[in-house]
């Protein structure tokens, strides 16, 4: 296995059957990070992904950030996914290539993101998009 492109700070919870993937691409997660069981992070096929401090990710979500090019030879197309400080994922999320998720938001159980996610709402849905902003108390 291959690990250097894989960077994590301290605080990392990785609960069983959780996978991180990097292949030929780029992963870096920050500190207070947890996954719940079953959680497939992706970056193999040269993509990269970014993941900000106390991001928690509820069980059987899928992070992947390249797509295979079936038209132009069977290759991947790689992408980005960034998710920003403090989101919080639900359960059985999907998250595609090229989508930013902002600071603080919420992704509802079983959306899939294929576009950005502004900072502080909640987002659900296939796709997933914006409901309600999230206030600070």
């Amino acid at each position: 296995m291959r690990f250097q492109g894989i960077k994590y700070k301290k605080d990392i919870c990785l609960m069983p059957l959780s996978h991180i993937y990097q292949g030929n691409g780029r992963i870096q997660i920050g500190e207070n990070f947890s996954t719940n069981r079953n959680v497939v992070i992706n970056s193999d096929g040269g993509g990269e992904i970014i993941i900000g401090n106390n991001v928690s990710i509820g069980c059987n979500t899928v992070i992947r950030s390249a797509n295979h090019d079936y038209i132009n030879g069977m290759g991947h197309i790689p992408g980005r996914i960034i998710i920003d400080d403090g989101v919080w994922i639900g359960a059985n999320v999907v998250i595609l290539p090229d989508v930013h998720i902002g600071l603080r938001s919420v992704i509802g159980a079983g959306s899939i993101v294929t576009k950005d996610i502004p900072s502080m709402v909640v987002a659900v849905g296939s796709p997933c998009k914006p409901i309600k902003q999230i206030k600070i108390r």
